[in-house]
């Protein structure tokens, strides 16, 4: 399961309809911000994402605070987190790796790019990646 955080509900939506174009049996669960997906680790138990990705369309600043929300709490400390992005400021990047990020992904422009990265995305974090085994 892949878990979807992004404050910007429009974005959100496209993203989304870009990785089930991209996989249309990928299970995505979307979240407002960090803290509903917290909510619902919580709620649960041991069902975990595989990957989270943060889509950091509005605020670069409401993205940092979902990833600290997220590497703070014990039960998502450990879990991949890919910012997808279209900030180029480097203090902003700097800060990213600072707090956690596993990996940070500058957002195409066009439906087609956002499809190919989802698809490579998928393809890493799915199927090359070892996740951490609890």
């Amino acid at each position: 399961m892949l878990a979807l955080v992004g404050n910007d509900a429009t974005e959100r939506a496209v993203t989304l309809g870009t990785f089930l174009e991209a996989s249309p049996a990928v299970a995505i669960k979307s979240f407002d911000d960090a803290a509903a997906l917290m909510q619902d680790l919580e709620a649960s138990g041991a069902s975990q994402p595989r990957l989270i990705l943060l889509d950091v369309a509005g605020s670069v600043f409401a993205g940092l605070a979902d990833l600290r929300t997220i590497r703070t709490d014990p039960r998502a400390a450990l879990l991949p987190v890919v910012l997808m992005y279209r900030t180029t400021d480097p203090a902003h990047m700097e800060s990213c790796y600072r707090l956690g990020a596993n990996s940070l992904v500058r957002k195409p422009d066009g439906r087609e790019g956002m499809v190919d990265l989802a698809r490579v995305l998928l393809r890493y974090w799915q199927q090359m990646n070892e996740p951490l085994r609890r």
